[in-house]
């Protein structure tokens, strides 16, 4: 399986998050995500990654972040680099979820509680009695 095409997605109604979405020959379609400066994030994947990134295998996942982190640590270690690591190897984590048929927390180890509140609006809402 090899990477084929590398998209960066933002929406005016989410002004600060980015979708990097990895292709790969094989038709599977990793989704990962990360938060701010989008513009930044998507000239980071497709002027740095991209080059890392396309005609090789998806699943050499940690080959990809060292190569990655390496090419852009010399502007540091934080910052839309970083961020735009984290989406792509989320994407990359995504398609190997999806050949292997298992969620990607198997993949990184398997579950370490039953259930969690996503996010403080969830917690707000059943605190409540709000129903979406």
């Amino acid at each position: 399986m090899k990477i084929t095409r590398i998209e960066t997605i933002w929406l005016d109604e989410q002004p600060n998050t980015t979708w990097v979405r990895i292709h790969t020959d094989e038709g599977l379609i990793g989704l990962g995500e990360t938060y701010y400066v989008p513009r930044a994030i998507s000239a980071v994947v497709h002027d740095v990654f991209a080059n890392l990134l396309l005609g090789c295998d998806p699943f050499d996942i940690e080959k990809h972040w060292q190569n990655m982190f390496s090419t852009v640590n010399f502007f540091g270690f934080a910052g839309s680099e970083t961020r735009a690591i984290s989406a792509v190897d989320v994407a990359l984590w995504d398609i190997v979820g999806q050949y292997t048929g298992q969620p990607i927390y198997n993949l990184l180890g398997g579950r370490c509680r039953a259930g969690q509140l996503a996010h403080r609006a969830a917690l707000v809402q059943q605190c409540h009695g709000i129903h979406v």
